[in-house]
């Protein structure tokens, strides 16, 4: 799995397969939650815990672990509260360089999520260097009090060129409602409802 090393891995949840909801971190007597729904079909295969650090991944029932098509991982970083969206984009980005013919970035969107900073972007990578398959990585992440949290959606597909990964259209268009539907609340406090 090359790209799974680009970040330290790291996350405070275990996902249910519909639902998920992580708790990390306090403020004040609250601790902040983590929601996202994981996509019908989907199984997790991998969860994982460094230090701080938390992971789990899903791929569509009938994908193996290691030879998948469609891959989403759920990271919480818990204490990684000042990192900054285009510091964390550049060195994502560079670990993509190491590892691939070139590389594609999209641009740094910034926005707020209930409250939360957040940040979007997109990477590609037209050719990996030792395992030769494309792959396009969609990362949305949010800033919250006592954790950052991350979701990447990823394709591996035939390498590819100039005109870009050969993603359906609709699948890329699924991929953007799934990353939205990413949140953090934080009980009790309005600026960060909870639903």
């Amino acid at each position: 799995m090359p790209f799974r090393l680009i970040l330290p891995c790291l996350l405070a949840c275990l996902l249910a397969p519909l639902a998920a909801v992580a708790q990390t971190g306090s403020v004040g007597e609250a601790r902040e939650r983590f929601l996202l729904s994981v996509p019908e079909g989907w199984v997790q295969v991998t969860t994982e815990r460094r230090g701080d650090m938390e992971m789990v991944e899903f791929v569509p029932q009938g994908q193996e672990p290691t030879a998948w098509r469609d891959r989403l991982t759920v990271q919480v970083f818990e204490g990684a509260t000042n990192v900054a969206a285009a510091q964390f984009q550049a060195n994502a980005k560079a670990g993509f360089e190491r590892a691939c013919e070139k590389v594609t970035a999209g641009n740094l969107q910034v926005a707020r999520s209930n409250g939360y900073p957040s940040a979007f972007f997109v990477l590609g990578c037209h050719r990996h260097r030792q395992e030769g398959h494309g792959e396009t990585t969609f990362f949305r992440l949010i800033q919250g009090y006592q954790a950052l949290y991350l979701v990447q959606r990823a394709w591996r597909t035939a390498p590819y060129d100039i005109q870009g990964p050969p993603i359906p259209q609709a699948e890329r268009t699924s991929a953007v409602h799934l990353l939205q539907s990413m949140s953090v609340c934080l009980p009790g406090e309005p600026r960060h409802p909870c639903p």
